[in-house]
C-alpha cells in the first residue's frame, strides 16, 4: 500500500484498534489486543489487493469485513461486481462498495445474498 507502507500499516493497525474495539464491541470482546490488530492488517492487506490504498478507504473496507463477518468482501457476488471493475478508480469503487453495503445492512439482504 501506497499510503500505508510496512510502518505506516503497523501504525493504522494500533490506531484503528479502539475505533474497531468501539463499533464491534460483541465481534471483539473475547479477542487479545493483538488478535484484532492481526485482523485488522488482514483486512488491510486484501483491501490493498483491491487497490485501496487511502488511509480513509482501508479504514471503511476494515468496518465492512466486521460488518459482513468475512476478510474479504468479494466472497459476496455484489462486492466481487463492485471490486473487480478496476476501469473504476478505488476511491470510487469504495465509496459504491460503502453505499450498497450499507443498502444491504439497512434491509437485512446480508452479505451473501447472490440476487443483484
Amino acid at each position: 500500500m501506497e499510503a500505508l507502507a510496512q510502518p505506516g500499516r503497523i501504525r493504522f493497525t494500533r490506531e484503528m484498534e479502539p475505533e474497531v474495539r468501539q463499533v464491534w464491541v460483541e465481534e471483539t470482546a473475547d479477542l487479545s489486543s493483538e488478535a484484532v490488530q492481526r485482523r485488522i492488517a488482514a483486512v488491510a492487506a486484501v483491501a490493498d489487493r483491491h487497490g485501496l490504498t487511502d488511509r480513509h478507504d482501508v479504514s471503511r473496507y476494515v468496518h465492512l469485513a466486521f460488518a459482513f463477518e468475512r476478510g474479504d468482501l468479494d466472497q459476496a457476488p455484489w462486492a466481487a461486481a463492485i471490486l473487480a471493475d478496476t476501469e473504476i478508480p478505488a476511491p470510487i469503487r469504495m465509496d459504491q462498495l460503502w453505499h450498497e453495503a450499507r443498502a444491504r445492512l439497512a434491509a437485512g439482504t446480508g452479505g451473501d445474498d447472490a440476487t443483484e
